[in-house]
């Protein structure tokens, strides 16, 4: 009768594991930040991202544009919805390796930065963004090149 409860002794602590793995981190770290999705309008942009660096006319349709170069932790609520499904999925697992990948792309646009496009109608409402991180032109070609 003893040897049974031997062979349960490591339950709890696999439960305790499973618990700090379904902790959802790299999720919380996606949602945090200025969500520019809630902007709707230049002033709002404005505001909120300082003064643009770049300013232009949108070539696929009427409208303008506005870059703003940024350090600042920018909220991807896409991105930490696909986390907190795959952490689902995967019974928590999938944060063994999107918390350290979350934790190095945080590091990294806040080292080097990242540039931040609003799309604008002739309003000067929003009509879109995308965040892009500021990636070398020596980098971006060496990763396109095919062997």
């Amino acid at each position: 009768m003893r040897s049974r409860f031997r062979s349960t002794r490591g339950l709890p602590t696999a439960i305790l594991t499973g618990c700090l793995l379904w902790a959802g981190c790299a999720p919380m770290i996606h949602y945090s930040g200025k969500n520019i999705a809630k902007l709707k309008t230049r002033d709002q942009v404005h505001k909120a991202l300082g003064t643009p660096s770049n300013i232009g006319r949108r070539a696929e349709e009427d409208g303008q544009f506005e870059e703003f170069q940024t350090r600042a932790k920018i909220a991807d609520p896409k991105a930490g919805d696909y986390n907190l499904l795959l952490d689902s999925a995967s019974l928590g697992l999938y944060e063994i390796y999107s918390f350290p990948r979350t934790l190095g792309e945080l590091a990294f646009s806040t080292c080097v930065g990242q540039t931040v496009r609003i799309d604008y109608d002739d309003d000067g409402k929003v009509i879109g963004s995308r965040i892009d991180l500021n990636v070398s032109k020596e980098h971006k070609d060496s990763s396109e090149k095919k062997p």
